[in-house]
């Protein structure tokens, strides 16, 4: 759950509201990946992963951590690597080709939903 809580903690504290009732998958229109948009989907992850992963405070006490499945560890993965990128990229190089045009930023963006996708 470290790895969750660096996610969550790497992304804004609350998704854009224009964000919400927007479902992207990597079969999205264009317009619908944008770094918004797979922001919210990253914070619901996380969201969902504190659900699914509920503490138990008596194994806590003992020492013993929550862990979480190889599925969901991969995907926590590949979003933290994502956002590295997007983040290195906007900071060092705002020239780069992964904001320079939309259908750039989306085509990273497909290609990141499609290796989350493809976890099983």
């Amino acid at each position: 759950m470290d790895d969750v809580y660096l996610l969550r903690a790497s992304l804004r504290y609350k998704a854009h509201g224009h964000s919400e009732g927007i479902e992207i998958n990597s079969d999205s229109y264009e317009y619908e990946l944008t770094f918004d948009n797979i922001t919210k989907k990253m914070i619901d992850f996380c969201e969902d992963m504190e659900l699914n992963y509920p503490p138990n405070y008596r194994l806590k006490h003992q020492g013993i951590k929550r862990t979480l499945s190889k599925t969901d560890s991969k995907k926590v993965r590949i979003y933290l690597r994502y956002l590295l990128k997007a983040h290195w990229e906007w900071n060092l190089h705002p020239d780069s080709f992964i904001f320079k045009h939309e259908k750039d930023k989306a085509k990273v963006i497909r290609e990141v939903l499609k290796q989350v996708e493809e976890i099983k």
